[in-house]
């Protein structure tokens, strides 16, 4: 799982690294570096990754809480 969020936050990285030079070759100049824009890949990677966590955990029926009532 570790390798799927360091593969997503380089693909995102990547394509906001591409954004940045096409807005560049439109004549709007965005200062970021590439540190920050691969911060932020890592940030959304990560943010998917706990998502993924916390969406497991309530749909699954032997982690979590145990369910409270009548099931159908």
């Amino acid at each position: 799982q570790v390798k799927n969020i360091q593969m997503l936050g380089s693909g995102v990285a990547g394509i906001l690294g591409a954004l940045v030079v096409i807005a560049g070759g439109f004549g709007y100049q965005i200062p970021v570096s590439s540190e920050t824009l691969v911060l932020v890949g890592s940030a959304v990677g990560s943010l998917f990754y706990f998502g993924n966590l916390v969406l497991t955990a309530v749909s699954s029926d032997k982690v979590g809480l145990p369910f409270v009532g009548k099931k159908k």
